[in-house]
């Protein structure tokens, strides 16, 4: 009977995930190339998907609606939140709590310019002479009025010392900082960031700045620990009273595709702090 019951509300909510956008597709001109009609309804980028989650009406889906089909009519907030979750995995009955709670109540927006929304992102590096993997938090931090990414935590994947072996070695003079569009390129930006000779204790929040995280430091400078290439990217959100939910990018040809949600997990304020520190890998 229980598996009965999640397996109709998968297909419902399959369902509705693809509501909105089967009516784009019915409406779709005829000499519109199935291409463009994925590059339409496709999440290209966090940003985009923070505007569907909001329904913002301003956002590239329904200004592209408007131009191709003379309406957006057809979308509203209710789909436009069932239409963010991954439709190919099994979901449970909170996303349905999770919709209409958000479009219900005050405050269940999301904003780029949060500071509880973080980027993991996965890096690749080359440690010992083997490549493996360590994910780095980052969130949204303003310095003198102006936002930038900081670097709020280091991942479990590399075995780094409490304390530097030796000294830091001076860094790059000047304000450096990680820009905000720098997700845009999937943290491009890291190849100068995490060298040797470019790595500062700017990119990092002061929150993060333990001895430990100076011995991270010291090991780039040294060499023991060579960035290679950014191997994956997902975003984790704790903004929504309740919830926490975590967003990865799915590739494929079909309506349902690009950034979208991964995870749903109902949690309150004290289990999200705990949450978080485990995740941002916090010593203290």
């Amino acid at each position: 009977m229980i598996v009965a019951r999640k397996l109709v509300l998968f297909l419902w909510l399959s369902s509705c995930a693809h509501t909105a956008m089967a009516q784009v597709v019915s409406t779709m001109p005829a000499n519109a190339t199935e291409k463009e009609s994925f590059f339409l309804y496709e999440v290209k980028f966090i940003d985009e998907f923070i505007e569907r989650f909001n329904d913002d009406k301003e956002s590239y889906l329904r200004k592209q609606s408007v131009s191709l089909y003379g309406t957006d009519s057809f979308i509203n907030r209710r789909r436009m939140v069932q239409s963010l979750f991954n439709k190919k995995q099994q979901w449970t009955s909170d996303v349905s709590l999770f919709v209409a709670q958000v479009i219900a109540g005050r405050q269940q927006y999301l904003s780029f310019t949060d500071s509880n929304w973080y980027a993991e992102v996965t890096c690749a590096m080359q440690y010992m002479g083997n490549e493996t993997t360590l994910p780095l938090y980052l969130h949204i931090h303003y310095k003198n009025g102006a936002a930038q990414w900081k670097i709020a935590g280091i991942g479990a994947g590399i075995p780094i010392p409490d304390t530097p072996a030796s000294p830091l070695a001076a860094t790059v003079r000047g304000d450096l900082f990680l820009p905000t569009s720098s997700h845009g390129t999937d943290f491009i930006v890291f190849y100068q960031a995490l060298s040797a000779t470019g790595i500062s204790a700017q990119y990092f929040e002061p929150a993060a700045l333990p001895r430990w995280v100076q011995a991270f430091i010291a090991m780039v400078q040294q060499k023991q620990i060579t960035f290679k290439y950014v191997k994956e990217v997902r975003y984790h959100f704790f903004t929504i009273p309740g919830w926490y939910f975590s967003v990865s990018r799915y590739k494929r040809k079909e309506s349902n595709t690009g950034w979208l949600i991964s995870t749903l997990k109902p949690m309150n304020e004290p289990e999200k702090d705990k949450y978080l520190q485990k995740m941002l890998g916090r010593k203290g």
